[in-house]
């Protein structure tokens, strides 16, 4: 996912973006053909990209994980 500026800023992601990210991180995690496999999250060491991507794995962990926890 790219944030695209509209001046000078790098993000946060828009809320589309972010919906697409969590989902598509949940149907990876729950497909069964995928269990064997470990998942990384990987960004470059680009600043703004970093803080965008610590953005989405906290909104995963929040909606998907903060939501399933009993």
């Amino acid at each position: 996912m790219v944030y695209v500026p509209f001046n000078s800023d790098f993000g946060p992601l828009n809320l589309g973006q972010t919906y697409r990210y969590v989902t598509e991180l949940e149907k990876l995690i729950k497909d069964p053909k995928h269990k064997k496999y470990q998942i990384f999250h990987w960004t470059s060491l680009d600043t703004a990209k970093r803080a965008n991507a610590a953005y989405l794995m906290g909104a995963y962990m929040i909606l998907c994980l903060g939501f399933n926890a009993k």
